[in-house]
């Protein structure tokens, strides 16, 4: 039996039968994956532009959106909060400048800012849309896909919570071990609640919100940070690091940008040590539902619709629990 012609995906070379995984005149990878139009310098470069205007975007965002509710609703951004200060023994009032769901929701527009490059990169390179995951066969097929990323979703959440509870464990044994019970227990309970912190603007306390923030992650966050991620950065570094180490390599880069600024926050809240601890506590967790969500694209043949709607649906289970 005769078998398939095979092709570098760089040089374009036909490759000898029985050849292994790299090009016999290039070097370059052939092993399946992400059949793309980029590689990893693309993929690294576009992305890192896209993160950069991401943060360019929200903070601009957040700055118009803050001026307009300190002149329409200026308390509906102040919180007060009675907390128990561990030192002293004794319980502290204090005045919060919070981000309520409404700035929240208006600050998630930024996330448009993650599909310029890809977008234009395409543009400018006449590459079909298609190559972003956009490789719909028919209805019924999309259909599947949809299905599938949902259940995918439901999946994700009963994973995550069992990830916490282990990671958890795991930690409060390695902060014991080191800093003694009781100040172990201490970092990880303080941990843990700076990362509710964080979480906090993703709590709704009436319906018109809880609609806003569903409606903000699922048609917002989840399509624009899919086809940035999954869709640009992991099938570009896959087409050139191959199947599992371009997969890794954007999972790893993803859960990063989720916790990279963990020190920084901890620090502006006064528990300046407290911010390696939520790392860690949080970025296990965070790299395995990206790898989750980088092997579905790849079980459904690349086609991203399956990833965005598991994300969607994951987000959308998150902002109902938290605001439960």
């Amino acid at each position: 039996m005769k078998m398939a012609k095979r092709y570098c995906p760089v040089c374009g070379a036909e490759q000898p039968e029985g050849g292994g995984r790299k090009c016999v005149y290039c070097n370059s990878r052939i092993e399946e994956g992400a059949k793309v139009s980029w590689g990893w310098v693309e993929a690294i470069l576009g992305f890192t532009a896209s993160i950069l205007l991401l943060f360019l975007f929200q903070n601009l965002l957040y700055l118009i959106g803050l001026s307009i509710m300190i002149f329409t609703s200026p308390f509906s951004l102040l919180r007060l909060q009675l907390t128990l200060n561990i030192l002293t023994m004794r319980y502290e009032l204090d005045v919060n400048l919070t981000t309520p769901p409404e700035l929240l929701s208006f600050v998630t527009l930024g996330e448009l800012a993650l599909l310029i490059v890809p977008l234009l990169y395409l543009k400018l390179r006449k590459i079909p849309l298609r190559e972003l995951g956009f490789n719909f066969k028919d209805r019924r097929a999309t259909i599947i896909d949809l299905a599938v990323g949902c259940l995918a979703g439901v999946g994700m959440m009963i994973t995550a919570n069992i990830l916490s509870t282990i990671t958890s464990i795991a930690l409060l044994a390695v902060l014991q071990a080191l800093y003694g019970p009781i100040y172990g227990v201490l970092l990880l309970l303080l941990a843990e609640e700076f990362i509710s912190e964080v979480n906090a603007p993703f709590v709704a306390t009436s319906l018109a919100q809880l609609i806003l923030l569903v409606a903000s992650v699922t048609l917002l966050v989840a399509p624009c940070e899919e086809i940035a991620t999954r869709g640009f950065l992991q099938q570009g570094l896959e087409k050139s690091w191959g199947r599992w180490k371009g997969l890794a390599a954007a999972a790893v880069i993803f859960s990063v940008l989720h916790v990279i600024f963990y020190p920084q926050g901890s620090s502006s809240m006064g528990l300046p040590g407290v911010g390696i601890v939520s790392v860690l506590l949080a970025l296990p967790t965070y790299i395995i539902l990206s790898l989750i969500l980088g092997a579905l694209l790849q079980a459904r043949d690349y086609r991203i619709v399956t990833t965005i709607a598991a994300h969607a649906s994951y987000m959308a289970i998150l902002v109902i629990m938290l605001s439960v």
